[in-house]
């Protein structure tokens, strides 16, 4: 396999929120985890917003999202002396 394969293009887009965390997911697309705004944001490599998913109120800070291999989103959030996890 190809190394430019693997490669996502650099590129900024407006979040509209403010950012807490990032991963990649296995389709290439950016997962942004937004605490304040409780929220996380899946943007195409283009910066096409895919998909927005509202957390719900007992999701207490939320720190960092990623995409498990089923497609849903995984989360850790809480506080850094006792942090949770999160799977559907």
């Amino acid at each position: 396999m190809d190394d430019d394969q693997h490669r996502v293009p650099a590129t900024r887009w407006p979040v509209d929120d403010e950012p807490s965390g990032l991963s990649v997911n296995a389709e290439r697309n950016v997962l942004i985890t937004c605490a304040a705004a409780r929220k996380i944001k899946e943007y195409s490599s283009y910066g096409e917003l895919v998909r927005e998913i509202t957390l719900p109120v007992d999701v207490v800070n939320p720190l960092h999202a990623i995409q498990l291999a089923g497609g849903e989103p995984g989360l850790r959030h809480g506080l850094e002396s006792g942090p949770r996890y999160r799977y559907p």
